[in-house]
């Protein structure tokens, strides 16, 4: 196993010494005798993963070393923030399973070419895992400079809102087909599991922003979501349903990696970019349960990912399907 001076090195040299990068200038610190927070997130978070994964770090370093954002390519910025977004949800992972789970990264299942992010075995279960966290620059643009968001789809909505004197550029769409590429995507990874073991768990972990109304909007509102029997994803007259996903975790943290990397310290109670919280914090986790799971389940996977039911959470606004929201 790599040793933490190791897991530096290999950074400082991919990143640092390899050209022009996003995040050169966080890891240019060790070259001057200290260390920016966000490198040692990064670090820290490799340094745990590579206890139950030998090489992770590597293949993490060579992924994101990559993204050099020649030319400051933005699309390279937003796969960065995406995957600092997969290692803060395999890290959290593997703390919690500890030295007595199995883990997998990128399992293959029979007959499939397709891969979650993560497979564990722990106890008496067997779990899935695929991260998932959109492209963000436009969608906050336009949302920054609107006067109404509509977080989901309603028969009437751009008609009243232009009755308010609002043209099309004021107004902010929903992002529900984002939300719908998501949920087919890793309904198509889990599926030969799924196949395989009818009981395993399978779990889609959506990091969004501070906005989290969005997703749970485009999953939960009576009049369009995508998991509500008048979904506006159908086939044939049908719904869409998604029978290889157990439950959906929405998670805001994107825009925490995003202030980090603009070398602004974390908020709302993180003691690190990457850092995944408990229960009780300040942002809390929404677990939206897909299939029909049990009560025990449910609680066993919000201990498992430090969450809380959707429906605990519905006093917050946050937390709520909106179909109007006005920016002031």
């Amino acid at each position: 196993m790599l040793t933490r001076e190791q897991i530096v090195k290999m950074f400082v040299e991919k990143i640092y010494g390899d050209g022009w990068h996003w995040l050169a200038y966080h890891f240019s610190t060790y070259a001057r005798g200290c260390e920016h927070f966000l490198a040692a997130s990064i670090v820290d978070s490799c340094l745990e993963i590579e206890c139950s994964l030998n090489g992770y770090s590597e293949e993490f370093s060579t992924r994101l070393s990559s993204l050099s954002g020649k030319d400051k390519h933005l699309p390279h910025y937003e796969q960065i923030i995406q995957l600092l977004s997969e290692l803060y949800a395999i890290c959290h992972i593997i703390e919690k399973g500890g030295g007595e789970a199995t883990f997998v990264h990128e399992p293959t299942a029979e007959g499939s070419e397709k891969n979650p992010e993560l497979g564990v075995t722990f106890h008496d279960k067997e779990l899935y895992f695929e991260v998932k966290c959109r492209q963000f620059i436009e969608h906050h643009n336009n949302r920054g400079n609107a006067a109404i968001e509509l977080p989901s789809r309603q028969e009437g909505a751009i008609e009243l809102a232009s009755m308010m004197g609002h043209g099309a550029n004021s107004i902010v769409l929903p992002r529900d087909n984002v939300v719908k590429d998501f949920l087919v995507s890793a309904d198509l990874k889990f599926s030969g599991f799924k196949k395989h073991n009818p009981n395993c768990v399978c779990v889609l972990i959506i990091v969004w922003d501070d906005f989290a109304y969005e997703p749970i909007s485009s999953l939960m509102n009576k009049a369009s979501g995508l998991l509500t029997e008048k979904s506006f994803f159908q086939d044939e007259g049908e719904p869409v349903s998604f029978e290889n996903i157990d439950a959906v975790l929405v998670v805001r943290q994107s825009h925490h990696i995003v202030r980090a990397t603009r070398s602004e310290l974390p908020v709302d109670g993180l003691r690190h970019p990457l850092d995944w919280g408990k229960r009780g914090d300040v942002l809390p986790k929404a677990l939206i349960p897909v299939s029909e799971l049990s009560v025990e389940l449910i609680e066993y996977l919000c201990d498992f990912l430090e969450a809380v039911h959707i429906e605990a959470l519905q006093k917050a606004a946050d937390y709520r399907p909106q179909e109007f929201v006005m920016h002031l």
